[in-house]
């Protein structure tokens, strides 16, 4: 079976043990790193098939927030939060046998990153200190994409195929119950207008250009291998 001929990345390593039925779809794939899902072995685990299947490997660091699944905010001192999102990172690219290929922060952390302006730049200086030449997958017209290009950062645009938006650079909160696309046609429609028209339909019913090199689908959405055979199936036609 041929690969998606686009950038699609899954969030992976969280528990479920499914990467083995979606990396034949994959581009890239974000490991959890152990703060918010996953441990050293999962980790190990995880790096293995994706090496096997030929799939870019980011790292995706978290709050330290377990019980929540990293997905709601948490206040740390600047220092505290470099740390962690260091150690993360470090953990998996001391487990790799080729360079880190990405990060992406994960839940709250991914979105605090991408609208503020102090933890983008402890984000990135992260990235410039420790891990220079790694490229960022991060949210267009951000404020986190605008501070790395500016520090020299390579920065990959990224967009989402399974949640709803509220701006071309704002999703609806997870706390919502419309944050998720559940339908398989919702998620081919969205993968089709953001591939081909460069565009999302917002929740207001607007359409708002959006210009993404990478795809995303949640790891945890149980449909989510029912999405990528859709997708590889409608590639074929577009």
């Amino acid at each position: 079976m041929t690969k998606i001929p686009y950038n699609i990345n899954v969030d992976v390593a969280e528990g479920l043990q499914n990467e083995a039925a979606l990396f034949p779809y994959l581009y890239a794939c974000n490991i959890a790193c152990g703060a918010h899902a996953g441990d050293l072995e999962e980790m190990k685990r995880v790096v293995h098939l994706a090496e096997e299947h030929n799939v870019q490997i980011g790292a995706h660091p978290s709050y330290p927030d377990r019980e929540h699944f990293g997905r709601r905010p948490m206040k740390m001192e600047e220092d505290a939060l470099y740390d962690t999102i260091a150690n993360q990172i470090e953990k998996l690219n001391n487990l790799l046998q080729q360079p880190l290929h990405h990060v992406k922060a994960h839940g709250a952390l991914y979105h605090n990153t991408a609208h503020q302006k102090e933890q983008a730049k402890i984000l990135l200086d992260v990235l410039c200190t420790e891990f220079s030449g790694v490229q960022l997958f991060t949210l267009p017209y951000s404020e986190l994409e605008n501070q790395a290009l500016s520090r020299g950062v390579k920065v990959c645009r990224e967009a989402f195929l399974d949640r709803h938006y509220l701006t071309r650079d704002q999703l609806v909160d997870r706390s919502h119950s419309e944050a998720l696309l559940n339908h398989t046609q919702s998620v081919c429609d969205q993968f089709i207008q953001l591939t081909q028209h460069q565009r999302v339909l917002t929740k207001n019913r607007h359409w708002s250009h959006l210009t993404a090199d990478t795809f995303c689908l949640h790891g945890d959405h149980p449909k989510v291998l029912d999405f990528l055979k859709a997708i590889h199936d409608i590639t074929n036609t577009i």
